[in-house]
């Protein structure tokens, strides 16, 4: 059972969908500077840079070494655009089941119940049998970051997409909607079903949630590993889950990392911070390829 309610820490991770959840709003006061997880990654004098998201957050500063980079970047790179309109209406119309289905058809009495009552504790108000069980997921996770105080508004993915929308800087997708719905719905209902049947209580989510956001903008990679770890460690449905969400998804990224380079494109990219670190990070592979890796400090 800790296993499964580790894969959901995990899965706390995974992109928030879109930009008509609602996000609680920051404190304006007292904003931190924070390092982050971010590199510089060169070959033949030719780099760019890279680092990690989490999808919700506070508002924060980055060191200014990040900063620098972002402004000498040509463009931002990101998983997916989720401020793009078409992309945002193309995931929202997955999210729901087509006339004459619903998720009841999907779930088994028991995941039923679990469901009913995390959506009364957390005082949704939804008709949640209309969700996919990986979107009611995602609204679930939405809500419990609002909770922790943290934000879709403030992910550092939005963060950069924002600035760079200001900024007139071209923003790249590295992945399609395709991809992105064949992630997220990984292990299918199976998996799904047992991860939310395996939930531990509300303010338990909440503080996995934080620690998790900690780690990543303080850029502790080993607190980090051990999140991307735990689902490759578990039953044979969340090794399969995992490796189409990270280490199919990773080979993707790293060609079209590789691509950049060549072409001399400087982009700043940010992707999921989960991506990057571990055996099967991107940090890792480029490292194998002979790329030189710089952390901004």
């Amino acid at each position: 059972m800790r296993k499964l309610r580790s894969v959901f820490i995990t899965l706390l991770s995974v992109i928030i969908l879109t930009a008509s959840l609602v996000g609680c709003e920051s404190k304006k006061n007292d904003v931190p500077t924070v390092q982050g997880l971010f590199y510089k990654v060169e070959k033949d004098g030719n780099y760019l840079y890279l680092g990690g998201s989490v999808h919700v957050g506070k508002e924060v500063k980055f060191i200014d070494s990040v900063e620098k980079a972002y402004k000498e970047s040509d463009g931002l790179g990101v998983e997916i655009n989720i401020q793009d309109k078409k992309l945002s209406e193309a995931l929202n119309k997955e999210m729901m089941y087509p006339e004459g289905d619903n998720l009841l058809n999907h779930i088994t009495p028991e995941t039923k119940d679990k469901i009913e009552k995390i959506v009364s504790e957390l005082g949704l108000k939804l008709d949640y049998k209309q969700y996919k069980l990986w979107a009611l997921q995602s609204v679930i996770t939405n809500a419990i970051a609002n909770k922790a105080e943290l934000s879709a508004y403030n992910g550092i993915d939005y963060k950069f997409i924002t600035k760079a929308t200001v900024d007139k800087k071209p923003v790249i997708s590295l992945e399609n909607v395709d991809i992105q719905l064949k992630a997220i719905n990984a292990g299918g209902d199976e998996l799904q079903s047992e991860v939310i049947n395996n939930l531990p209580e509300i303010e338990e989510q909440q503080k996995a949630l934080g620690k998790m956001y900690e780690a990543v903008i303080n850029g502790d990679i080993p607190q980090i590993e051990k999140y991307t770890s735990t689902i490759n460690s578990g039953s044979e449905l969340s090794r399969e889950s995992y490796n189409y969400m990270a280490v199919e998804r990773n080979k993707n990224m790293i060609s079209k990392i590789e691509g950049f380079i060549s072409e001399n494109k400087k982009y700043f990219i940010v992707v999921g911070a989960g991506h990057l670190v571990g055996e099967d990070g991107i940090i890792r592979a480029l490292e194998d390829k002979g790329y030189s890796i710089t952390r901004l400090e």
